[in-house]
C-alpha cells in the first residue's frame, strides 16, 4: 500500500471514529473523500509522487526536464515525433542516463543544433547523431 493511501486510510478511519461519513457511504469516511477534501482545501502532500523507482544513475523525463530547465511536455513531444529516440522501459517510463553527454545532447536537440537524437540501447541503424 502506498504511503499516501495509507495516510488517507488512517485519516478516514479517524474521521469515521469521530462520527463523520462520506456523502455516498453512510457508515464510514472513504479514503478518496479525504483526498478530495485535501485537494479542495489546497492542502498539498509534502512528498512528491513517483510512479516508478529507478537507479540513481538514471533520470526520468520529469527529472531531466528539471535538470535542463525545460518543459517535460517538450521531451514527450520529441519522443512522440521520433526526434528523440529512446527505449521505453517495461513499466512505461523513459529513463535517461545521468551523464554530461546525454544532458548536452538533449540540450542540443532543444536548441536545434541537431535534428534528431538516438539514445536507444539497441541501435539497428547507425545513421544520424548517436549519443549515449
Amino acid at each position: 500500500m502506498g504511503v499516501r493511501l495509507l495516510e488517507r486510510t488512517t485519516r478516514a478511519l479517524t474521521l469515521t471514529g469521530e462520527g463523520h461519513r462520506s456523502p455516498n457511504c453512510e457508515n464510514m469516511v472513504l479514503p478518496i473523500t479525504v483526498g478530495q477534501i485535501r485537494r479542495g482545501a489546497g492542502i498539498r502532500v509534502t512528498e512528491p509522487r513517483t510512479r516508478w523507482s529507478h537507479d540513481t544513475g538514471l533520470l526520468s523525463a520529469p527529472q531531466l526536464a528539471v535538470r535542463l530547465n525545460i518543459p517535460v511536455n517538450w521531451i514527450y513531444v520529441q519522443i512522440r515525433q521520433k526526434r528523440l529516440l529512446i527505449d521505453q522501459q517495461p513499466t512505461g517510463a523513459y529513463l535517461f542516463q545521468d551523464t554530461t553527454a546525454v544532458l548536452n545532447a538533449v540540450g542540443n536537440l532543444r536548441n536545434h543544433t541537431i535534428n534528431r537524437l538516438d539514445l536507444r540501447i539497441c541501435q539497428p541503424h547507425q545513421e544520424g547523431y548517436q549519443h549515449g
